[in-house]
């Protein structure tokens, strides 16, 4: 959306995209990998690449680069670059609440410091690269997504965490029900970025990163669908299944 109302171009290739060019890269790319976070275990669990492999595909990209522009375009290009990192829900989701081996290794603070700590690696190692521009997104209320309201329901919660108070923020009784607990771990871990953003800032002086809030409007939209156009905002929209997820082979 953003490299389409901005007319760099139509979208947003993947890196990997077999049609990228040396020429394409100077207009952008993305190096992330679906499913991916900022634990290792997180993109080992589902065959992905981790944060470190990630950022070779961009030492790479870079490489190809200056091969070809020469080191000065190609440092100008990284600096003048917004890199926007997106990462998280599956550490919560896919690893914390599901592996009790990642469970009984940390809490819940410690885990989130452990994420916080890993993108401080990446922050590091990209603005040793040239790279000034940073935005940070946060976590959306993760107990509201479809994967969450369907793996965490209430049959599948023990007595004493089916007995917290879910809040159906739809008001819809048929609906399945947010997570109130999850989505509170997601606020506490947004609060947490929001001062870790500031401090790279201040260990970095030319870094210019932002904290993107993400969490309140998927709210609004999830508390007043209807306003946005939405009839269902907790089941998936495409493909439903055990985990309200749909896969494609082919």
């Amino acid at each position: 959306m953003l490299v389409s109302a901005f007319r760099i171009k139509d979208v947003l290739p993947a890196y990997a995209d077999s049609t990228v060019d040396v020429y394409g890269l100077l207009t952008g790319v993305s190096f992330a990998s679906a499913c991916s976070g900022y634990h290792d275990v997180t993109a080992a669990e589902v065959g992905v690449l981790n944060l470190d492999k990630q950022f070779r595909n961009f030492e790479r990209a870079f490489v190809k680069m200056e091969e070809r522009f020469g080191l000065p375009r190609a440092t100008a290009t990284v600096g003048n670059s917004l890199f926007i990192i997106s990462a998280g829900s599956s550490d919560m989701i896919d690893n914390y609440y599901l592996l009790p081996t990642t469970r009984a290794k940390y809490s819940l603070p410690a885990y989130h410091d452990m994420m916080l700590n890993n993108l401080d690696t990446l922050v590091k190692k990209l603005y040793k690269a040239g790279a000034k521009y940073l935005a940070i997104i946060g976590l959306p209320p993760l107990g509201c997504l479809p994967m969450d309201t369907t793996v965490f329901s209430q049959s599948s919660l023990s007595p004493s965490a089916a007995s917290q108070k879910n809040a159906n923020l739809t008001g819809d009784l048929l609906r399945r029900e947010c997570k109130a607990k999850h989505n509170k771990d997601a606020t506490e871990y947004n609060a947490k970025l929001q001062v870790r953003v500031r401090r790279l800032m201040v260990a970095m002086p030319k870094l210019k990163a932002v904290y993107m809030d993400i969490f309140n409007p998927m709210m609004e939209m999830i508390d007043k669908p209807n306003q946005f156009g939405f009839k269902s905002t907790l089941e998936g929209c495409c493909g439903s299944g055990s985990v309200e997820l749909g896969h494609f082979a082919m």
